[in-house]
């Protein structure tokens, strides 16, 4: 191991970070490129749920397992999906690493350490979509959210790059160690394809898009599919019985629940449906947006019935393999 390696789970000064990764010293998303401005790694700049500072920092990352969800870059208004957020999504074709660290102690907290950024690892871009968040004026705002994937790499520095930089090709090429596969969502379609359909999606009426629930579920085989009458927000919107290849649990019902939002779905919303259910039925929450990080802590909560969640992105993939238009 050279010197001047990072290792997972190291703290790091921000000055030692950009002079070995050779990136700039503002930006949540900074890029080094070599003299012919070919990208050679991106580096990221997380802040961790516990470090977070709406007045100083508006993004809402976070981390479950192994995929992490990184706000673009743009502190205030629309996000565009240009510069260094764009560059993200261009990893495939050069393979570059995308560094990541995360800041365990903010600069004006009590007792703040030089060392207060966190090598969280190597990582693969997985996809990207619109996302609802506040700005750092506190107004409503589009936000690129990216998910990515942290690969089985536990130090990494320049003179590495090259072993760094294989591994990250095998990992686009093999779908077993790709984050495709670990999302369940293996899919050959364009991101801008899917982004897409999400934007038409988007474009239905609310009982339009119910609708082209109820169409999704009748594609894949589901059975007695119907769109419920219309009910309070936290009610079901349609309800299915499991197909008929799935024959050990071909009597279950599913009930789901389908809300055409832009903004992430919260907590509330998935403890509404799970209140909703039948009795054994089994809840399925989908929207076109995505979740924040405490739907999906409730969605699994101990000792009660889970709850799947299906984003706008996973959506719109399982609807264009079907061959669905949305109308």
């Amino acid at each position: 191991m050279s010197s001047s390696a990072f290792v997972l789970g190291g703290h790091y000064a921000h000055d030692f970070i950009i002079k070995e990764l050779k990136v700039g010293n503002s930006g949540g998303i900074r890029v080094s490129t070599n003299s012919g401005s070919k990208v050679t790694r991106v580096v990221l700049f997380s802040t961790s749920e516990q470090e977070y500072n709406p007045q100083e920092n508006p993004y809402r990352d976070y981390a479950v397992g192994s995929i992490l969800t990184y706000t673009g870059t743009g502190k205030i208004g629309h996000q565009n999906l240009t510069g260094q957020n764009l560059r993200l999504t261009q990893q495939e074709c050069g393979y570059f690493p995308i560094y990541v660290f995360s800041l365990i102690h903010h600069r004006k907290s009590a007792g703040s350490p030089n060392k207060r950024w966190m090598f969280s690892g190597i990582y693969k871009y997985l996809d990207h979509s619109l996302g609802n968040q506040s700005d750092l004026l506190g107004s409503d705002r589009n936000a690129w959210i990216f998910k990515l994937l942290r690969l089985d790499i536990h130090e990494a520095d320049p003179e590495m790059e090259a072993s760094i930089i294989h591994a990250i090709a095998q990992a686009y090429a093999d779908p077993t160690l790709s984050a495709k596969a670990i999302l369940g969502e293996v899919s050959g379609f364009m991101a801008k394809d899917i982004l897409e359909t999400v934007g038409k999606m988007n474009g239905l009426e609310p009982s339009a898009f119910e609708c082209f629930v109820r169409n999704a579920l009748i594609a894949s085989h589901f059975r007695e599919v119907r769109v419920t009458k219309k009910s309070s927000d936290g009610g079901v919107d349609v309800i299915a019985r499991m197909p008929l290849s799935l024959w050990p649990v071909e009597t279950q019902i599913i009930q789901v629940q389908a809300k055409r939002w832009l903004r992430p779905v919260g907590r509330r919303e998935v403890a509404e449906l799970r209140g909703s259910l039948l009795p054994r039925a089994l809840g399925v929450l989908i929207t076109t947006g995505n979740y924040a990080r405490s739907a999906i802590v409730e969605a699994d909560r101990p000792n009660l019935l889970p709850i799947s969640l299906i984003d706008g992105h996973k959506f719109a993939t399982v609807t264009m393999r079907l061959n669905l238009a949305v109308a």
